[in-house]
């Protein structure tokens, strides 16, 4: 007779075990439970069967479990959730202080950052954007990638790529900055699109940050000519930067920018050689000599010019 109370006993806390559960606990968990709790009543074994009220206590036991198990899962799952998107969207500042350095961001992307300017980009990018934040100048090799464009905000500049290497130079004195295009291409505009331009190898664009405005012109400063005594102003100092332009044009800049006369006519195919430099506080000696470097030129001064010559 005990026996069959027993057995009848068992029936009512599969039937209640079944009311109970939660389809959301996963199958290991729910069996575990559901053992555990017949294993400690042992409906099969020899003890004595419990008291009138077991059926509501079996099933309270059976519910509060579930609901345990239930809430350890539920935060278990969301606390991975919430680790993994904060290592996602984690921001990492690099800074250069004197000297140029080099980024490499997780989709292979190289930043080589010029002085004194920093980027901030996030350790893992999202599944449909990559993008990071420019203060300063740095010279982009964008790994390509057609369905996750590539975003630099320098300030309320934007430029948008898919894959290729241009530059952006930050003009602190004229508040200018600079985007030259080296391969690729690329799009660039402002946050309020204002304006909006695509530029092809070779193309460059200036961007005015006070007036918040593309400038189709270069600067004036940079079209004047003023002449001065060559053999003193050899040893000034000038802050100048090169992007992946000819040494005859590198050549020319510096004549613009110094009111220095520069005679490069007789040079040959050396001065078709591309360089990408960059020069802060430099004397216009050490430049023209690491211009000269490479292509075998030297320089001498006459009749108030500076000749190069081979």
């Amino acid at each position: 007779m005990k026996s069959d109370k027993k057995i009848s006993l068992g029936r009512k806390f599969d039937r209640l075990w079944n009311e109970a559960k939660v389809d959301s606990v996963p199958k290991k968990t729910s069996e575990k439970i559901y053992n555990g709790i017949s294993g400690e009543l042992n409906f099969n074994g020899s003890q004595k069967i419990m008291k009138r009220g077991l059926t509501t206590l079996l099933k309270y036991a059976a519910v509060l479990m579930i609901g345990i198990s239930l809430i350890g899962y539920y935060f278990f799952s969301q606390k991975n959730t919430w680790d993994s998107s904060v290592v996602e969207n984690k921001l990492i500042e690099f800074k250069t202080m004197s000297e140029r350095q080099s980024v490499r961001l997780e989709d292979n992307s190289v930043i080589n950052l010029l002085s004194n300017s920093s980027i901030s980009y996030p350790e893992k990018f999202n599944d449909s954007i990559r993008e990071v934040f420019l203060n300063g100048s740095a010279m982009f090799e964008i790994a390509e990638s057609r369905e996750k464009p590539f975003i630099v905000h320098q300030g309320r500049l934007i430029t948008q790529v898919l894959g290729t290497t241009f530059a952006i130079i930050n003009d602190s004195l004229s508040n200018i900055i600079k985007v030259y295009l080296h391969t690729g291409k690329i799009t660039v505009y402002n946050e309020s699109r204002s304006f909006e331009k695509v530029l092809f190898p070779g193309d460059s664009l200036f961007y005015n940050r006070l007036d918040d405005r593309e400038v189709i012109e270069k600067l004036e400063m940079d079209n004047k000519v003023y002449i001065k005594d060559a053999s003193t102003a050899i040893n000034d100092k000038m802050s100048i930067t090169f992007v992946n332009v000819k040494i005859k044009d590198a050549y020319q800049e510096i004549q613009n920018k110094t009111g220095i006369h520069i005679d490069y006519s007789d040079i040959g195919i050396g001065g078709d050689i591309f360089i990408t430099l960059d020069y802060k506080d430099k004397t216009i000696d050490k430049i023209l000599k690491d211009l000269n470097s490479f292509s075998g030129y030297s320089y001498t001064i006459k009749d108030n010019s500076v000749v190069i010559k081979r």
